[in-house]
């Protein structure tokens, strides 16, 4: 084998590697961040490894790990399982909610529901008790208009006492 020959399969060599490093993959436009090594930026030149430990304390720490794992995984098993039973109590109090309707009220309910959606009706709340009520949006453009009305009203009353008094 000639150098020349060596060289170039040198330089195929290094090109690949130097391809495979690459995080911009350019025929898909995607990155992989995990392709880039720690020596490749320009801060971290070298890596210095840990020194090995005995087989006893990597033993130890290994068996540390998987109890704790396991520990995890358990109490991750837990917290979905209180989860579930706190969402299967949440549709229970609703399904007992729902079953203190008579068929014709859950009919109007859901019908009620359904012209709230398509923003037929208006559900607003009221002054004086605090209660719901609902009302088209012609009845609720018509109260609004008539509370600007009012208090129009009450402005231009304490221009025109302004007035007199001076």
């Amino acid at each position: 084998m000639r150098i020349e020959e060596r060289n170039t399969e040198d330089e195929k060599e290094i090109i690949e590697n130097a391809k495979s490093r690459q995080i911009l993959d350019p025929l898909s436009y995607k990155f992989n961040y995990s392709k880039r090594c720690a020596t490749d930026l320009q801060e971290n030149k070298s890596v210095t490894l840990p020194k090995g430990v005995d087989g006893k304390l990597e033993s130890e720490m290994s068996m540390l790990r998987d109890i704790m794992m396991r520990e995890f995984i358990k109490y991750k098993k837990e917290m979905e399982a209180n989860e579930i039973r706190e969402n299967v109590e949440e549709r229970r109090r609703r399904n007992q909610q729902w079953k203190n309707l008579t068929w014709c009220e859950k009919r109007c309910l859901r019908s009620l529901k359904k012209r709230i959606e398509n923003k037929e009706l208006i559900c607003v709340k009221t002054d004086k008790s605090g209660k719901l009520t609902l009302m088209n949006r012609e009845e609720y453009a018509a109260l609004g208009k008539g509370c600007q009305d009012k208090e129009r009203d009450k402005e231009r009353g304490g221009e025109n006492d302004r007035e007199e008094t001076k």
